[in-house]
């Protein structure tokens, strides 16, 4: 916030139970409360009004605007939401990629889930269909909450080219694990992601004033960590690349790829998460591991501002660009190591194809770094 980044110009797709839209996080008098194109939260609502506990929650931590620098204000607090339900169709996933589809093409390009199946491992049509919307809507990035079951990894945040969320503690336990589950996914990728606060959250609730409650789970986590990548969006949108001054650079639409690769590189180790990962013949390590992923996230750690010691370099591509991988391919970026005095974090995502619905291994594309 203190760089100019809160979210403008940003668009969230939210899927998740009824927002309260009369909750000071969301209301807009001035027209009336009726969600659309002029009003100042809610862009579109796909689905009959209500108001439900958990929807206006997450809304209200990923997006919500009570005018006042409270509990009722979000971390991407300027951008604006498109709502609607959670879908009914694991085995197909074919309304989950409708609606994801209808909230990219309503203008977001960041979506929170903080919903799944707490039962299976498998790959999916829930699954399919994170993986199958990522490739064909490249600038979009999903995040889905992880299961809060502490032992277990299931759907659909088991897929390929979404973002897994955790949950670490608040304030003075910032450097603690509260809630999630421990990877790697069903066919051994590396999981979770990243994790963000989920304890003892406060934000909007059901009312029509201004009052929050407290809520603990991963739920509480994603809808955190999506809004950073919000703010991670404008900060490309808006031109601070490469010399961390908004405007001072041309304009870059990144893609979903690029912001998770920001979000992870700049993760931090939890130093009181003990539990350790297994490294083959090599040994262990603490860090990273399948319980905390890739640390806590800390946004500004993975971005460039005028007086960091630590540079930023990107390079993005599109899989239908020429400059994109083929097989056997390789590509190379020599730079300069000025000192020890920073950590050096070279980060690679992408964004794979889709597997079929129920493979036993989903990984189809095998990129190295």
């Amino acid at each position: 916030w203190d760089n100019g980044l809160m979210g403008t110009g940003q668009i969230v797709g939210h899927m998740d139970s009824a927002i309260q839209r009369f909750h000071c996080s969301f209301a807009d008098a001035s027209v009336n409360n009726v969600p659309g194109p002029t009003h100042r939260k809610l862009l579109a609502y796909n689905q009959g009004f209500g108001a439900a506990s958990h929807g206006s929650h997450t809304a209200g931590t990923i997006a919500g605007d009570g005018l006042n620098t409270g509990d009722t204000r979000g971390v991407a607090y300027l951008a604006k939401i498109v709502h609607h339900g959670i879908p009914n169709d694991s085995s197909t996933g074919t309304t989950f990629k409708a609606r994801l589809d209808l909230h990219h093409s309503q203008g977001a390009r960041v979506h929170t889930n903080s919903w799944g199946q707490d039962f299976t491992t498998a790959y999916t049509g829930w699954t399919r269909a994170v993986d199958l919307f990522s490739r064909e809507q490249e600038e979009s990035m999903v995040a889905f909450a992880i299961t809060n079951a502490s032992s277990a990894f299931y759907t659909p945040e088991n897929a390929k080219n979404g973002l897994a969320v955790s949950g670490h503690s608040d304030n003075a336990g910032i450097n603690s694990w509260c809630t999630g589950g421990r990877g790697p996914t069903a066919d051994g990728r590396f999981k979770p992601d990243i994790l963000a606060p989920g304890c003892s959250i406060q934000s909007a609730n059901t009312t029509t004033g201004c009052t929050t409650n407290t809520s603990t789970g991963t739920s509480m986590a994603c809808p955190h960590a999506t809004g950073t990548a919000a703010l991670i969006r404008q900060y490309f949108t808006d031109g601070y690349y490469p010399t961390g001054v908004s405007g001072a650079n041309s304009s870059v639409i990144p893609s979903g790829a690029l912001l998770r690769a920001v979000i992870t590189n700049g993760g931090q180790d939890m130093t009181n998460v003990s539990e350790q990962m297994a490294l083959g013949a090599g040994g262990f390590s603490a860090y990273p591991n399948n319980r905390e992923g890739w640390g806590r996230i800390l946004a500004d750690n993975g971005l460039y501002f005028p007086g960091d010691a630590r540079r930023l370099v990107v390079r993005d591509v599109r899989n239908a660009s020429a400059e994109s991988l083929t097989t056997g391919q390789t590509w190379e970026l020599e730079f300069d190591v000025n000192s020890s005095g920073e950590q050096l974090r070279v980060t690679m995502a992408f964004t794979d194809l889709a597997a079929s619905i129920g493979s036993s291994f989903a990984p189809i594309n095998n990129i190295d770094l």
